[in-house]
Parts: structure tokens; C-alpha cells; sequence
């Protein structure tokens, strides 16, 4: 076409003027640099995070490490000064506890102070003989534990639902026991706890219990005392958790049981300060035979139907007997028999944790004794295969009163 531009057509026929067209390769530059831009800075900030939370992870190491060393020097001080003391070790003390009714506001204020109360047969003469029988139909068929039988109540047998060592029994269900079940949900169990925690929406936790076994027939099943401790650690500060039991038996210097230091929940920030090594709950006292913390120790005396409380804060242990009885002949009676129960507002709960509750309810999984940070004796993975809507269909073929303890 005379007088047009060559430059103005393009191959197939389609005219495009040269000045959109280097517009458009102009556009296309611009952009691939932009994009290479961002690509760039995409890679640098990537790298500058990277950087940062190893160096945070570097310096959280560090920190922890520094804390850990400062713990071992203040502990390795303090053992030079007891044992350069030289102080002979305490006894305990076994003088009778005071009991209080559930709603009694002295509980409470014994509570607080000595950081221990007993609550007053929360469970009657009749309740308690339905325990024991609960009790023995989980160790008759869970551990071979004849109740007619002494002979039959071996370390061997023991070993299938606990511990012969220090009389704990958690194996085998037994948090989700008929006897666990029957004690938590005894109306005045919560109602002591309900005036702990101010409100009638509780959860509990699904702990198990402690027995001891009398001595004779040639066997011996003292079990072990004096490992003092602690179950709430160091990042934790105040009142978090009151656990508790209830007793099947009196206790006392004849039958040993559970042991507490009055006063030393108050005392908790400075024991964390040499004794917490990590942030577990569960703390051991160092060096307990020449510790000053531990020589105001208390055998806590009850009676059967009576609910033990203390606060997690509280150092304590168990304590065989120490004191014979009147009548050493072989005893075919338990020495002491226990149900653990601590109950905790629902409101402390996530939501993620109440489902894992009712999944570990449905699926007969225990735990440890805090209800809101829950934390179940199994890999966490057998609960999150569980099918929500059989976890649905057994909590609707509950008890209430369970039901509602779970949450």
C-alpha cells in the first residue's frame, strides 16, 4: 500500500502500530523485573526469618541452659550448708488431723494455710463397703488378686494394673474403673469441691489409686516411703489444681499412707528455684533425708469415707507404717485402699482438650490428675483415631453424673 509503514503490519495480517507495540514490550520488561523483584525480596525475607528463629532458638537455648546451671549451683549450695549442719533427720509427725464438713468455711481457710484438709466421711459405712467390693471385682479380674486369697496378692500379680513399689494402680482401665467412677461422683465429693472452686461446672481427672498390702503369710510388701515431691512445676505460679482421695480404711501410723509438709505449698516458688530442672509438673526434693523443707513432715490420719485434699503446690508422699500393730499375726485385710480424684473448672478446658476427654472416656484411657491439661497414660494417636460419633454414642449411654465430669 503506497505511502503505509512496513513496520505497521505484523505476520498473519493483524496491524498493530509500532508505538503500542514497544509500549507493550516496555510493560512486559517492566513486570518480568518486578516479578524478579519480589522474588528476590520473597528469598531475602524468607532467609531473615530463618535467621531470626534460629537465632531466638539459639537464644532460648542458651537462656535455658544458663537457668539449668544457676539451678544445679543454687541446689549444690544448699546441700553444702544441710550437710554441713548435720541435722538428724525428723520424725514423723502422727498426731490427729482435724476433719471438717464439706461446706465448712474452716476447710477451706485450713486449706489455704496448711495447704491439706480432710473433709469428713463424704462417703457412708454402706458406700464404702460398695467400694471395697467395686475395688476387688477390677483386681480379681484385671490382676488375679483373689480378696479371699492373701497368698494370691504377689508383686507378680500386682505388676499387671501397677506399681508394688509404691502401691499406685493405674493399669488397665482402672481410671475408668466401676470403683474410680463410684467415688468421683459421690454427691459430696463434689460438693467439697464445688466450695473449692466456686462454681458447679467441674470436670475430673481420670487418675487411678493407691493400695497397700499387709505383711505376713512370708511375704513382705512394705512399700516405699520418703520420695517427697511436688506435681505442679515451675511454670505454674499459685493455686492451680487440689488433688485428693478417697480413703476405704482409717489411716494411720499402723497403716501408713499419704505424707505432707503443712505450709509448703507457700514455700513452692522458692523450692522451683533449685529443684526444677525442666517444666514438668511432677518435681522431686532434692536430697530429702538432710533437707530443712521436708523435716516438718505429716502423716495425714483419716477415717474410711473420708476425702484427703492438697494442694498441688503441697509437698507430699507415701509412708508405709510406722508403727506395729497391736496384733502382729498375718492380716488377710488391705492396709490402705484409695481412689484419687482432683476436680478442676470446665472453663480451664480448651475445647481441643474437652474432645480428647470424651474420647479418652469412650476408649476407657486414664490420665494424670489435672482434668484441664489433660494428659492420657496412651499415645496421643489412639485417641485421634477414635470416630466422633461412637465417642457420641457412648457418653449418651453414660451415667449423668459421669457424663458431666467429663465434659
Amino acid at each position: 500500500m503506497p505511502g503505509s509503514n512496513p513496520l505497521d503490519r505484523l505476520e498473519g495480517g493483524i496491524k498493530l502500530p509500532i508505538r503500542p507495540c514497544c509500549a507493550l514490550f516496555l510493560l512486559v520488561s517492566v513486570s518480568s523485573s518486578s516479578f524478579m523483584v519480589s522474588c528476590l525480596t520473597a528469598a531475602l525475607v524468607c532467609g531473615f526469618m530463618s535467621h531470626c528463629r534460629n537465632a531466638l532458638a539459639s537464644w532460648r537455648y542458651a537462656r535455658r541452659q544458663a537457668d539449668i546451671k544457676r539451678r544445679v549451683t543454687e541446689r549444690d549450695r544448699r546441700v553444702a550448708r544441710w550437710r554441713a549442719e548435720s541435722l538428724m533427720p525428723a520424725a514423723l509427725d502422727c498426731s490427729a488431723c482435724p476433719r471438717f464438713n464439706a461446706t465448712d468455711p474452716a476447710m477451706l481457710a485450713h486449706l489455704e494455710q496448711h495447704g491439706f484438709a480432710i473433709v469428713r466421711e463424704v462417703a457412708s459405712a454402706a458406700e464404702v463397703a460398695h467400694a471395697k467390693s467395686l475395688l476387688w471385682e477390677f483386681l480379681e479380674e484385671q490382676a488375679g488378686m483373689q480378696r479371699a486369697d492373701a497368698r494370691t496378692w504377689t508383686n507378680a500379680n500386682f505388676l499387671s494394673v501397677g506399681d508394688p513399689v509404691n502401691g499406685i494402680v493405674s493399669g488397665n482401665g482402672f481410671g475408668h474403673s466401676r470403683f474410680c467412677w463410684f467415688l468421683r461422683t459421690l454427691p459430696m465429693v463434689r460438693c467439697a469441691f464445688e466450695h473449692i472452686w466456686c462454681t458447679t461446672d467441674l470436670i475430673t481427672s481420670f487418675d487411678g489409686g493407691n493400695i497397700f498390702r499387709p505383711s505376713g503369710h512370708g511375704r513382705s510388701h512394705r512399700t516405699n516411703g520418703g520420695w517427697w515431691h511436688v506435681d505442679q512445676g515451675r511454670q505454674k505460679t499459685g493455686l492451680h489444681a487440689v488433688q485428693g482421695f478417697v480413703t476405704l480404711y482409717d489411716a494411720s501410723s499402723t497403716t501408713g499412707g499419704l505424707c505432707v509438709v503443712p505450709g509448703s505449698h507457700q514455700v513452692h516458688a522458692d523450692l522451683m528455684s533449685y529443684a526444677a530442672m525442666n517444666d514438668q509438673d511432677y518435681v522431686a526434693v532434692p536430697e530429702p533425708t538432710i533437707n530443712p523443707t521436708v523435716r516438718s513432715g505429716k502423716l495425714v490420719s483419716c477415717k474410711a469415707g473420708d476425702l484427703v485434699l492438697w494442694d498441688s503446690r503441697c509437698i507430699h508422699c507415701n509412708t508405709p507404717r510406722t508403727e506395729a500393730r497391736l496384733e502382729e499375726q498375718a492380716s488377710d485385710e488391705l492396709l490402705r485402699a484409695v481412689g484419687y480424684i482432683c476436680l478442676t473448672p470446665r472453663r480451664l478446658a480448651s475445647r481441643y482438650m474437652l474432645r480428647m476427654r470424651r474420647r479418652a472416656f469412650a476408649a476407657g484411657i486414664g490420665s494424670s490428675h489435672w482434668p484441664h491439661e489433660f494428659v492420657p497414660n496412651a499415645p496421643s494417636g489412639c485417641l485421634e483415631r477414635l470416630d466422633d460419633a461412637q465417642v457420641e454414642q457412648v457418653l449418651a449411654l453414660a451415667d449423668p453424673a459421669a457424663r458431666a465430669l467429663v465434659g
